[in-house]
């Protein structure tokens, strides 16, 4: 974890990267719900250099697997280093390249437990699309960064955009979390960090 936030700062991405205490709301949230406690098989979508999928695999039960997916290649060649240690092995897999086709390599290896979405925002649909299928009855959706800076509050932002996020971004996150708040089909609370996280429960 001490590389992972090493390289994020060395290649100027920290800003990009889940904070201590985000990472520690976001492990207690998967405590408060049950995550913890015997072994699961989660999804991250946004490996970046890898300090979330390491806090991810701390946090879950012992014999727990996490497959991790990233597209740069410099990210990818740093994190196939870093996970090379013993006590990975097994546990936490890089899966490399787009998110759409390397979601679809994995569909032979579900249902999962549960996925982190911290990747491309205008993918999160998307992204959801995947785990309403791939996902077990009951499995966590956590998305990170659904505020877009509180771009999706801004009654102009999803025809103009604002100067972080598009036009696109900002229709993509507001039917995001339109689909998450429906009490039918989701349990869905928010983490107080800097930006938003959606811990949602899927009830199908």
């Amino acid at each position: 974890m001490r590389r992972a936030k090493e390289e994020a700062a060395r290649t100027e991405v920290g800003f990009m990267s889940l904070g201590e205490a985000e990472m520690a709301m976001f492990a207690q949230a998967l405590k408060l719900t049950g995550a913890h406690l015997k072994p699961a098989k989660w999804v991250e979508v946004g490996a970046l250099t890898g300090y979330s999928a390491l806090c991810l695999l701390s946090t879950l039960a012992e014999g727990s697997e996490v497959w991790t997916i990233e597209k740069s290649p410099d990210r990818c060649r740093f994190l196939k280093e870093l996970f090379a240690a013993p006590e990975l092995s097994g546990r936490l897999h890089l899966v490399e390249g787009d998110s759409r086709a390397a979601k679809a390599t994995l569909e032979s290896l579900g249902p999962f437990d549960g996925i982190f979405l911290d990747g491309a925002k205008a993918e999160y649909q998307n992204d959801l699309d995947w785990a309403e299928k791939n996902l077990r009855s009951g499995a966590l959706v956590v998305a990170d960064n659904v505020f877009l800076r509180g771009a999706v509050f801004q009654p102009d932002a999803q025809q103009e955009g604002d100067d972080r996020f598009s036009a696109k971004q900002v229709q993509v996150m507001r039917g995001y979390l339109a689909r998450v708040m429906t009490p039918a089909r989701y349990e869905t609370f928010m983490i107080p960090s800097s930006d938003g996280m959606a811990v949602s429960r899927k009830l199908f």
